[in-house]
Formats: C-alpha cells, sequence, structure tokens
C-alpha cells in the first residue's frame, strides 16, 4: 500500500470517528457521577463514624457481660453439695434429717465484688476504646449504667421478716412480763437431741434475691452450744404453730417477699434438757442471730436475722464431766 493510500485511509477514520464522537457530557449526568461515594465498600462517612463509635461500645459491652458471667463461678465453694442443698420432699417432719439449708459464707461478697468489678471494667473501657468526645461519651455511658446496676445490688438486702415462732419442739416458752417488746424461749431437749424454732426473712431492695440457705459454720464446737442440722421452709401464712413443711430449698424472693424457716439443731452433750425449771437459778449460752445467705445477679451475699425473742439453752453446771 502507497504512502497516499494510507494517508487517505487514516483521514477517513479519523473523519469517521469524528462523526461518532457524541460530545461533551451533559452536566447532570457530570453531578450524579461526582456525588458517587467514594471508599472500599461505598460507606459515606455518616456511616463509618457510626461504625468506628458503635463497634468499641458492642465490644466494651460483650467483656463485660463475659466478666459478670464468670465472676460468679469464683465466688462458689469447690467442695460439697453446694449452697443450700436441699434433699427429696419428705411426707412429714423429720428433726433428725442432716443437711438441707445449711450453707457456708462465700469467700468474696458483693460490698467487695461490686466496687472492685467496677473499678476493673472502668480500667478496661478507657483502656480499649478509642479517643476522641464520641467515645469517651459512650464509655461514660456504659460506667453510669454499670454503676447504677451496681448500687441496685448493694441497696437489696435479705432482712428480718414480719413473723417468727418460737413454738418448736424441744423449746419451752414460759410466761412473759405483759408489755414486753421481747420474750424469752428456752432450749429444753435433752443432749444431742432436736429443736427448732421459727423466723422469717424478707426481701428489702429493688431487685429479686435468690436465697440460699443459713450459714451455720465459723462457730467454734462448745460443750454447752448447741448445733445446727437443717432448715426447713414453712407454709403457715402468719407463722403459727404449725411448724416445718418441707425441706428447705433454694429460693427467690421478689421485692418486698418473705418466706418463713424453721431451723433446726441439737442440743449440746450439756443441755440440762426436760428437767429445766426457768423459776430456779440456771446457768444458758444465748443463740446468736442468724445469718443467711443469699445472692443478686448471681453475686453473693450474706446478712444477719435479728430473732425478736431470746433463745437460751440452759446447761449443767457440773457438765463435761471431769476426767
Amino acid at each position: 500500500m502507497s504512502d497516499v493510500d494510507g494517508t487517505r485511509l487514516e483521514r477517513e477514520i479519523s473523519e469517521a470517528m469524528r462523526r461518532r464522537d457524541p460530545g461533551p457530557a451533559p452536566i447532570g449526568l457530570r453531578d450524579r457521577v461526582a456525588r458517587v461515594p467514594q471508599g472500599p465498600a461505598g460507606r459515606g462517612p455518616a456511616l463509618r463514624g457510626l461504625s468506628r463509635a458503635v463497634v468499641p461500645v458492642l465490644g466494651v459491652a460483650a467483656a463485660i457481660a463475659l466478666l459478670l458471667l464468670t465472676i460468679p463461678l469464683f465466688l462458689v465453694p469447690g467442695s460439697g453439695p453446694g449452697p443450700g442443698a436441699s434433699v427429696a420432699p419428705v411426707a412429714t417432719f423429720d428433726p433428725y434429717l442432716h443437711g438441707p439449708g445449711i450453707t457456708e459464707a462465700p469467700p468474696l461478697e458483693a460490698d467487695v465484688v461490686v466496687p472492685l468489678g467496677l473499678l476493673l471494667l472502668g480500667v478496661v473501657v478507657f483502656a480499649i476504646a478509642p479517643r476522641g468526645p464520641r467515645r469517651a461519651a459512650a464509655a461514660l455511658v456504659v460506667l453510669l449504667a454499670l454503676g447504677f446496676g451496681g448500687a441496685l445490688v448493694l441497696l437489696t438486702h435479705a432482712n428480718t421478716g414480719p413473723v417468727a415462732s418460737s413454738g418448736g419442739v424441744g423449746v419451752l416458752n414460759p410466761d412473759q412480763p405483759a408489755g414486753s417488746p421481747r420474750w424469752t424461749a428456752f432450749i429444753t431437749a435433752a443432749p444431742r437431741e432436736p429443736f427448732s424454732f421459727g423466723f422469717s426473712v424478707e426481701n428489702d431492695g429493688p431487685l429479686t434475691i435468690h436465697l440460699d440457705g443459713i450459714v451455720a459454720s465459723g462457730v467454734p464446737p462448745d460443750d454447752h452450744a448447741p448445733t445446727f442440722r437443717a432448715a426447713w421452709t414453712g407454709t403457715e401464712p402468719n407463722g403459727g404453730i404449725g411448724g416445718p413443711a418441707e425441706p428447705f430449698a433454694p429460693v427467690d424472693l421478689p421485692p418486698g417477699g418473705h418466706v418463713l424457716l424453721w431451723l433446726v439443731g441439737a442440743a449440746s452433750e450439756c443441755a440440762a434438757g426436760p428437767a429445766f425449771d426457768p423459776s430456779g437459778s440456771w446457768s444458758a449460752v444465748s443463740i446468736p442471730d442468724v445469718r443467711v445467705r443469699y445472692s443478686i445477679l448471681g453475686i453473693p451475699r450474706t446478712a444477719t436475722i435479728r430473732l425478736p425473742y431470746d433463745l437460751m439453752q440452759p446447761y449443767a453446771e457440773s457438765c463435761p464431766p471431769q476426767p
């Protein structure tokens, strides 16, 4: 092909392309193309900002939830049947039954766990939350919510309930002075034989409590002092003298709710027994107020339930026998 033919072909191709050129893009199309969001996933600045603010908070919340779920696992004793272990229901009251409702004090209680937990969570939140006013605000909201929940836990208590009874087995209730706000009852069970007395536990707080049982440990053995064997649940609405109904099983108490419990013990080796006469001279040991174990949101606590009466166990002066 000659140079003339090549030049002519090039002119024809250029002319054909010029005729097919649509010209510059319309202004509206260029404006729409300019508004297409840029970025790896096509997310706009607002969505990316929201993601950066929410993702750290969700991570903190997940860490907090995991910590709250694992804390109670370290607060439950590792041996024995567990707090307030119960047995299969029995048909009638058995004062010689051992075990149900008797538990141990937790190694750590809410008064220590809650402040330490909040302090630890505060350190975690401010350590992993990115810097910036929005992140600081989100972390502050999380901490305030946790602080409010911790305050509710600390404000929920187990207190002395509205009903009580000292009219159990192996207990003597002599005539009391008129108008006396408290009365005195005496354990008259024979040595090593059972006795029982009733009291109630009330939930005084905004959260539900899980009542685990009676703390009977921590009292050194004494020849003059009785021991506790089991706890039973009563069904008499106002206490009454009906006695225990069934072996204790852990129970949930809603705010303002209460439950009647009967504590069964065994008189000491030196107990004066049925021959005791309150009108004569005597020596006795006083039964201390009852300590109960309960939990709130899985966090354990204990409380002292003050009996509305003084329970005494008289003992023989000549006991223990001298070798």
